[in-house]
């Protein structure tokens, strides 16, 4: 029996599905709340349905909320409306949305996707503090003028852009040290940790370099994202084309260095990523380049992602981090577009849409998620 200091609408029972997903979805909410959710879904299957429907909805791509028919609903949210089942069946037709695997197992696809703008279709109850944590990413401010000779830092979760004094742009990503130096001849640049996405202005006769793990990469006038991730690199190239020389030797290189020893020289075309753990040049599709580069929106996307991969992605954005305690937990698929920034607010979304739990370690400041 559930406790009866708790209370929720009673006879409708999507009326209830709303109540239980606005408390499991606060910031604030105990784990009473959790446990006497689970009873309440234990005491009929159409308890389970009703729940497993609606997160359905509210965990599907963020896509949802610019469509014509739920931005009409958004405007006319006073107004009487059929029920939210049926548009929600026919909004999945016209989608193609993918259901979760613990909602409807017979699919076998893994998608969670959250941090969605906007109301959706759903009961009333439901449009009340739904996702309403803050999130610790800054957003890039006006580019600020870089001087000839300087160093610039992004903290943990926040992004910054900077305008080089021959206009070129600089948008740094979380967590990210750029040195900057700039003379007559040269344009130069140390990319120390993080990434950034450059955006070089046209000088044929000053030659634009990033030194990054020990690479270098040349250009004259494109568009190019590096990141470095200890020693390996990545390179996604946009625009132009850039030259990628590698180091003479892996060993003992120096890191930190417009000097490094200098290797074999790798080409790359727009469309093309380039990243130092194969040294291979790859050809992207456009929803690979659209993934890559989703950080520049304050988004995270992934397909078919196995759940250690995602998790390591999140934590760079987030100082409290979140750790699995069960190695099988790594190799979970995951799709979806998340919103960085919010540790806690992935792991709460993970628990409902999975047989896992996320306990927080204030401690450590982490969330573990274990299975159930």
């Amino acid at each position: 029996m559930i406790s009866e200091k708790l209370t929720w609408p009673q006879g409708d029972i999507d009326a209830q599905a709303a109540y239980w997903w606005t408390v499991l979805n606060r910031s604030d909410h105990a784990q009473i709340d959790q446990k006497a959710h689970e009873l309440w879904m234990a005491e009929s299957q159409a308890h389970r349905a009703a729940f497993d429907l609606l997160a359905s909805l509210y965990l599907a791509s963020d896509a949802l909320s610019h469509h014509e028919v739920l931005l009409a609903d958004r405007r006319q949210a006073l107004r009487p409306k059929p029920s939210w089942r049926d548009r929600l069946g026919a909004l999945s037709q016209s989608l193609l949305f993918k259901p979760l695997p613990r909602l409807m197992p017979q699919i076998g696809a893994s998608v969670v996707a959250l941090g969605f703008v906007g109301f959706l279709v759903a009961p009333t109850t439901m449009r009340q503090n739904l996702w309403s944590e803050t999130t610790e990413v800054v957003q890039p401010k006006t580019a600020s003028k870089a001087r000839a000779n300087q160093t610039y830092r992004t903290s943990v979760g926040e992004r910054s852009a900077i305008e080089l004094e021959d206009a070129s742009q600089i948008e740094l990503n979380t967590d990210t040290q750029v040195q900057v130096a700039m003379t007559g001849q040269d344009r130069s640049l140390v990319l120390h940790n993080g990434q950034a996405l450059f955006d070089v202005a046209k000088d044929p006769k000053r030659p634009f370099r990033v030194y990054a793990g020990g690479y270098q990469i040349v250009a004259i006038g494109t568009k190019f994202d590096v990141r470095v991730d200890g020693k390996r690199i990545d390179v996604t190239l946009l625009e132009g084309q850039i030259n990628i020389i590698e180091p003479a030797s892996t060993q003992s290189l120096p890191t930190r260095t417009m000097s490094p020893r200098l290797g074999k020289v790798v080409s790359v075309a727009p469309g093309q990523h380039y990243s130092s753990a194969n040294g291979q040049v790859l050809t992207l599709t456009a929803a690979q380049s659209e993934r890559l580069l989703s950080w520049r929106d304050g988004r995270l996307n992934f397909e078919s992602e196995p759940l250690g991969n995602v998790v390591y992605e999140i934590n760079r954005y987030s100082n409290q981090k979140i750790r699995l305690a069960d190695p099988s937990l790594h190799q979970l698929a995951i799709s979806g577009s998340f919103k960085v920034g919010s540790a806690k607010r992935f792991a709460d979304a993970l628990s409902v849409a999975y047989d896992v739990s996320a306990v927080a370690e204030p401690e450590r400041d982490e969330i573990v998620i274990h299975k159930r």
